[in-house]
């Protein structure tokens, strides 16, 4: 188990309906391309991660396992390290917790939810567009993501995108936030 890259994400994102999920979905002749992922989110028990603004998560696609940090940058960027696990260290991860100084980070963490997503990729204009369909203590939400490497550009497509499917920008919490608060609310 090795820290495996730091990379910038730069993201865009729009919560979306059903209806408008479905549509997009048929627009661009996706649907057959949708695959699912788990995330699994950890924090101290004193929410050391939280209050640092970061987010610290395992995703399951399939057999594969990654262990991710993201630290907010600015409001659109986000830093991220990764390390690639196997399954069984991933599931005892998940189940028992862990010291995540694996991934730069001085804390014992454990789990502390699961979201599971439906999504499908695909490249689009100068970035890579997602359409999600998330689903989190009982609830399933929507949402567009588009992923590109200038932050000017990538506004412009975003919103371009969105006025040119009469879509309102409603810009979102994180999925994690979201998932948090329905967690509040129960």
């Amino acid at each position: 188990m090795k820290l495996d890259k730091i990379n910038q994400e730069i993201e865009f994102k729009c919560l979306i309906n059903e209806q408008t999920y479905n549509k997009l979905l048929d627009e661009f002749n996706v649907a057959s391309k949708i695959f699912k992922q788990v995330n699994f989110y950890f924090d101290t028990l004193n929410n050391d991660l939280k209050q640092r603004k970061i987010v610290l998560r395992i995703r399951q696609k399939g057999e594969q396992f990654k262990l991710t940090k993201k630290e907010m940058i600015s409001d659109n960027v986000i830093e991220e390290s990764h390390v690639y696990l196997d399954k069984d260290k991933a599931l005892d991860m998940i189940y028992n917790g862990f010291d995540a100084s694996i991934i730069n980070l001085p804390f014992m963490v454990q789990t502390e939810l699961s979201l599971t997503t439906y999504r499908v990729s695909f490249p689009f204009e100068n970035g890579k567009l997602f359409f999600d369909k998330s689903i989190y203590n009982g609830i399933t939400d929507f949402e567009i993501e588009f992923e590109v490497s200038n932050v000017e550009d990538g506004y412009k497509q975003f919103h371009d995108f969105l006025e040119k499917r009469n879509i309102p920008y409603c810009k979102p919490n994180s999925k994690i936030i979201r998932a948090f608060n329905s967690l509040k609310k129960a």
